[in-house]
């Protein structure tokens, strides 16, 4: 049986180079190791090795510590990791802290496994044998020609027992079997009155529900239309009535002209509603702002009507001797 751990007698061999007759090595070590602590992070702080998105394709990895097969992981410092440019499939990869035993490495080390481009993209198995064991710490779903990673793209796996998993020791573990049944027996003996309590807080939560309904009926719908005015919001328009379009003559001035939406609004009917007078782009300056804001409140003064997509307007005694290029507000029809 080898023991650990015990003071060396030192002898010399025939080059003067120590021999320890108690010596252990790494491998013994790392079994010693083993024997305590399970594989995973030591999860203090709470975001050890955790994994957050960077600028670009590029993960972040925060410091922390890792146990694998008995060897330790230290990592002090912030590592930036990047991501192979996206194709024209989606695939999911992976960062892992790497065990890696072989004699050209002999360490433990942050890498992202390469998932398979697919259009139903798997996440990239682990490598776990007598050389190489890895732990799964995130995984990241790279969208077809992406250019960026976000936050929501990164799934965190530390907690994933078959995947990471946290540091626990393994020799003198707490059983906690029995706190856990008296826990479920207090949860049991309180149910009949937590529901009771639940009951009690749904009727009341109706209650309200009812009386605001009524009262908002009672303030916007009097009439009792049972039409939802929340439902057509007001939106922003424009109109360009041009000098050289207006037909008729003194005393009925006439043009319709095309209504833009410019935030988004939908189209105009003729059940569409103005909510607010003309008025006019102010970064216009100098001579064009008073000959814009002279034809726009001519205009204004006109007789309005919307038809599909128009908008027509009558005047009675002079006609704008520039172009009119107003906005307005205008509400769906229908509230």
């Amino acid at each position: 049986m080898q023991s650990y751990p015990f003071t060396s007698q030192v002898t010399y061999d025939e080059q003067g180079l120590p021999l320890y007759d108690r010596a252990v090595d790494s491998e013994f070590l790392r079994a010693v190791f083993a024997a305590y602590f399970s594989d995973g992070i030591f999860y203090k702080p709470t975001n050890a090795l955790q994994v957050v998105a960077g600028i670009g394709l590029q993960v972040q990895v925060n410091p922390g510590i890792c146990h694998i097969r008995g060897a330790m992981g230290i990592e002090t410092d912030t590592r930036p990791l990047t991501l192979e440019t996206a194709g024209t499939l989606p695939r999911i990869d992976t960062v892992v802290a790497r065990l890696d035993l072989s004699l050209a490495v002999r360490s433990i080390e942050l890498y992202i496994l390469k998932g398979t481009p697919s259009s139903s993209p798997q996440r990239p198995a682990l490598t776990r044998d007598a050389t190489i064991w890895e732990l799964g710490l995130a995984d990241i779903a790279v969208s077809a020609n992406a250019s960026t990673i976000t936050q929501s793209s990164i799934t965190d796996t530390r907690m994933n027992t078959e995947r990471c998993g946290v540091v626990a020791q393994t020799i003198g573990s707490l059983d906690t079997a029995p706190y856990f049944s008296q826990l479920t027996a207090a949860i049991a003996s309180h149910q009949e009155e937590a529901e009771e309590q639940i009951r009690a807080l749904q009727e009341a939560i109706a209650a309200v529900e009812g009386n605001t309904a009524w009262m908002l009926r009672s303030l916007y719908d009097p009439q009792n239309k049972r039409q939802d005015i929340f439902a057509y919001p007001s939106h922003l328009y424009k109109a360009t009535f041009k000098v050289g379009s207006w037909s008729g003559s003194e005393g009925s001035y006439t043009q319709t002209a095309q209504v833009t939406a410019v935030d988004g609004g939908p189209a105009i009917t003729s059940a569409s509603h103005m909510t607010s007078g003309l008025f006019c782009d102010d970064t216009v300056q100098g001579d064009a702002q008073e000959a814009l804001l002279e034809a726009a409140a001519l205009v204004d003064k006109g007789k309005k009507t919307f038809g599909s997509g128009t908008i027509t307007c009558v005047l009675e005694n002079e006609k704008p001797e520039a172009d009119a290029e107003v906005y307005f507000n205008v509400r769906k029809g229908g509230a």
